[in-house]
């Protein structure tokens, strides 16, 4: 019992000494420094771009963003922790063996603990579990060159064709983000829903007075605008959060990802026209085929960015596949949505060398 009590003494004060320390020679800060940055930056991390798609501040949404900020800060914190155990001679070394190699593993299991309790119903939301389990099929998966591509178009198919026949199935801000980016009139989108029989072709409804060749361009444009508001201050934003910040690369990335997301909108209408055009009639399983081909200006983004694109709409696409099945049967869908949180958190925490650059930065994995 004494041995027990003076390894726990000694495990404390070593401890203790260190808390006044840096926390890398490199790093001027001190630990409180370090998990404070860890928890301003997780929690505007979350909460920019959810404010950039909800266009509201809610008591929810500022609720998990200080839920996702508390995570990153105790990710940090026990990373620290459980490092400075595995050099602490007061710890046996069978048990610092073991922390050393579960020690991504714990620290997943304890930020898990801390988000859940600040937020207790985040492991309830869907889209947030079904992001998180396409993440972590991503890490176990092999990669292909064209698999992120080929995602983006299965997506873009399912939830374009929900947006226009069943737009009750889409996530609400999301469906907001499409009616701004995606329509020239909102309302005109109720008329491929609702016309009896159906429309042989949209273009007197989306383009009335112009050819679709001239259309595209000027959509096209109309979409740079938009597409700016957008990628500048997100892109500033995680410039900034990544602490590695370049101007170059700041004015290339808002550069493709504009260009992607105004041919994403144009591309699907051009493709509907140009389809509509050889086969008349406007029904819900047609409309999969053209807007198939509305993933492709993924390719204007970097490899790594399609990968994230793929499993953002892939996220809104697999939501609203299981509203329509639960429209369709009646029924709700089950998920063990606490078990699926847990597993998919310690998934990635384990192959944390496949998580976005400005993500693992942040948790310092």
């Amino acid at each position: 019992m004494a041995t027990m009590l003076e390894r726990f003494q000694l495990t404390k004060e070593w401890f203790m000494e260190n808390y006044k320390y840096y926390t890398r020679e490199d790093d001027k800060r001190t630990l409180t420094e370090f998990i404070a940055s860890g928890f301003a930056k997780g929690s505007l991390a979350y909460c920019l771009p959810a404010l950039a798609l909800e266009r509201s501040v809610s008591v929810p949404l500022l609720r998990r963003a200080f839920a996702f900020g508390s995570f990153i800060a105790f990710s940090r914190a026990s990373g620290r922790m459980l490092e400075s155990l595995t050099h602490n001679s007061a710890v046996p070394p069978f048990i610092q063996q073991q922390l050393e190699s579960k020690q991504a593993f714990l620290r997943g299991l304890i930020s898990c603990f801390v988000a859940l309790k600040i937020d207790g119903s985040i492991h309830k939301k869907r889209l947030l579990l079904i992001w998180l389990l396409l993440r972590a099929v991503r890490t176990i998966l092999p990669t292909t060159t064209g698999g992120p591509t080929l995602v983006m178009c299965l997506a873009s198919s399912q939830v374009l064709t929900s947006w226009i026949f069943a737009p009750n199935e889409v996530y609400r801000p999301f469906l907001n983000f499409l009616n701004y980016h995606g329509a020239n009139r909102v309302e005109d989108i109720r008329l491929f829903r609702e016309s009896a029989p159906p429309l042989p072709n949209h273009c007197l409804v989306v383009h009335p007075g112009v050819s679709c060749n001239q259309h595209f361009p000027l959509f096209f444009l109309s979409g740079l605008a938009k597409a700016l508001r957008l990628y500048v201050p997100l892109h500033l934003t995680f410039a900034l959060l990544s602490n590695r910040f370049s101007f170059t690369h700041f004015v290339e990335q808002v550069t493709r990802s504009t260009m992607f997301l105004a041919s994403y909108c144009a591309v699907a209408w051009y493709a509907a026209c140009t389809f509509f055009g050889w086969f008349p009639g406007i029904t819900r399983p047609k409309l999969m085929i053209p807007t198939f081909f509305a993933g492709l200006p993924t390719l204007f983004e970097t490899p790594k960015r399609r990968v994230e694109l793929a499993i953002y709409v892939s996220t809104y696409a697999i939501d609203s596949l299981i509203n329509l099945v639960e429209v369709t049967r009646k029924t709700s869908v089950y998920l063990p949505t606490r078990s699926i949180f847990l597993a998919c958190v310690a998934t990635l925490f384990h192959n944390h060398d496949q998580l976005p650059s400005f993500l693992s930065h942040m948790l310092r994995l």
